[in-house]
């Protein structure tokens, strides 16, 4: 049997993760002398890697982040009266588990949109789904459902996601309705 010949199999299987790294991992096994179970632990961890890539990469997709970034990735230097230790903590999603919320709040320009994404991905990192939305357009999508009878089903696709960011919030005056939708949206999260 040659490699060529295990590839279907690994494809029929649903392993191209080892079909992707087999090449590598044959050439390790020759000039590090692998055992057999080193071998195939090698192997196996690159399927595993891989799925997990996939999964974060579906859970990002599904967040639908303006741009995926992370903490890592902020300019701290550029205001040092933002409290990085804290938002670092944040990072660890820890306010998830305890199901708390965070508000970030400061003047326009200080980076809370890169902030709240970065938030996000670490979320989805960690295996939390996340969903993201501007104001304007989830108060949008709520008073469409207003209009077409979907509204508590749009609002429960709210509430579904383990974190909900909720960007350029009252940057604009809202209207009596929005200001019920924006209640019950935070009264039941």
């Amino acid at each position: 049997m040659t490699l060529t010949d295990l590839r279907p199999t690994l494809k029929r299987l649903k392993l191209s993760g080892m079909g992707a790294t087999m090449d590598i991992r044959l050439q390790e096994a020759e000039t590090q002398h692998l055992g057999y179970l080193e071998f195939l632990e090698r192997l196996c961890l690159d399927e595993l890697e891989r799925r997990e890539q996939r999964t974060l990469e579906r859970r990002v997709m599904a967040a639908r982040f303006e741009q995926v970034t992370t903490l890592t990735a902020f300019d701290w230097s550029y205001n040092p009266a933002i409290p990085a230790a804290q938002l670092r903590d944040l990072g660890t999603c820890a306010f998830l588990r305890r199901h708390e919320s965070v508000i970030l709040s400061g003047a326009v320009g200080l980076g809370k949109s890169h902030l709240a994404q970065a938030l996000g991905y670490a979320a989805c990192q960690q295996g939390y789904p996340v969903v993201y939305r501007k104001a304007p357009a989830l108060l949008a999508d709520l008073s469409g459902g207003h209009a077409d009878g979907t509204y508590e089903r749009r609002l429960r696709a709210y509430f579904a996601p383990d974190l909900l960011v909720v960007d350029d919030f009252g940057l604009r005056e809202f209207t009596p309705q929005q200001s019920e939708d924006l209640y019950e949206l935070v009264f039941w999260l």
